[in-house]
């Protein structure tokens, strides 16, 4: 396998492979230099740099421009769902939510999605939110926190991505 190396302005030195899948599922979060609590963020950009999964591991097309705000591991998703072989990753986009819908409706055709609640799935027609909070394979969008917005000035949306894991 062959490997580059790239200097990405905000995120530093990266270690990417040829093989496209083996890539990040997308870059970290910047930190803004103008932020007073740009510091408090710091070990959370660490942490999350350093789980960032992989395009392949993740499985489902990675949202064009996105960031990486918030990494949860198998272990810690068993916790709050209490099913194991599922991870979450969660972006930060500046789309509007019309545009983000778009996006997986074109590169997810078999997922379906609730308009109420901003959420696709892959499997049964209908499914209830408690169905999905017990563990499985969803996409969330959720308008960005002004904790996000702190990070991330443009951001309009945060997209949870809970996926199936080897594990």
């Amino acid at each position: 396998m062959i490997y580059s190396i790239s200097y990405v302005p905000g995120l530093g030195t990266q270690l990417y492979s040829e093989k496209p899948d083996d890539e990040p599922y997308a870059p970290v979060f910047s930190l803004p230099d103008d932020s007073d609590r740009a510091e408090l963020y710091r070990h959370q950009r660490e942490r999350v740099k350093n789980m960032i999964p992989s395009k392949a591991e993740v499985n489902i097309p990675s949202y064009p421009d996105a960031v990486v705000f918030l990494v949860h591991t198998t272990d810690e998703l068993k916790q709050m769902t209490g099913k194991d072989g599922l991870a979450e990753i969660k972006i930060i986009v500046s789309d509007p939510l019309d545009k983000i819908v778009q996006f997986y409706k074109e590169h997810l055709p078999d997922w379906n999605y609730h308009e109420n609640f901003s959420v696709f799935w892959h499997g049964e027609d209908d499914i209830t939110i408690s169905q999905l909070m017990q563990g499985m394979p969803h996409i969330s969008i959720v308008e960005a926190s002004p904790t996000v917005q702190e990070i991330a000035p443009e951001a309009t949306y945060l997209i949870g991505i809970v996926y199936e894991t080897d594990k």
